[in-house]
């Protein structure tokens, strides 16, 4: 089930799936991983604070070091938990230790995220209120997304044949 999970927590955050409506034209929001936001970047940036806006959001997608370096430390106490021959009581911490730090990276990491997604729909509000032709965000907005999760079905079924 965390399986599942978690590929429908990656499902929802593919880069490549947003798309926005400008003269009844889809144009992808995010060219690609590290190209967030890019695709909306020759409309925003006829608008100063819109403009301000996407920099923000840019700015917040970048890679971060520190995210990989507590990711690797998680793991290596992870793995020295299980390989190191070390007594039950120091196995045990070491893993929990390690998985702890594996968690709490990502959900931080997660939640920066996501929290960064509200500078691009506020460079688009911005945009909106003062420029034209409007845009429209897709389907896979920020708003939408929060809720994606629930909104995907798991179905489990079983078919016998003889």
């Amino acid at each position: 089930m965390l399986t599942l999970l978690f590929m429908q927590i990656a499902q929802a955050s593919e880069p490549c799936s947003r798309v926005a409506k400008v003269n009844n034209q889809e144009i992808l929001i995010d060219l690609n991983s590290n190209q967030k936001g890019e695709g909306l970047r020759n409309y925003l940036e006829k608008d100063p604070i819109s403009s301000m806006y996407l920099e923000k959001y840019r700015k917040g997608n970048e890679f971060h070091w520190y995210d990989a370096a507590i990711g690797t430390v998680g793991a290596a106490l992870v793995a020295a938990g299980i390989l190191a021959n070390l007594d039950s009581k120091q196995r045990m911490a070491t893993i929990i230790s390690g998985s702890s730090l594996i968690a709490a990276n990502f959900l931080i990491s997660y939640t920066l995220k996501h929290g960064n997604e509200k500078n691009l729909n506020r460079a688009i509000e911005e945009y909106n209120k003062r420029n034209n032709p409007q845009i429209n965000i897709g389907p896979l907005s920020y708003k939408n997304t929060q809720n994606i999760v629930a909104h995907k079905k798991i179905v489990f079924s079983k078919s016998w044949s003889f």
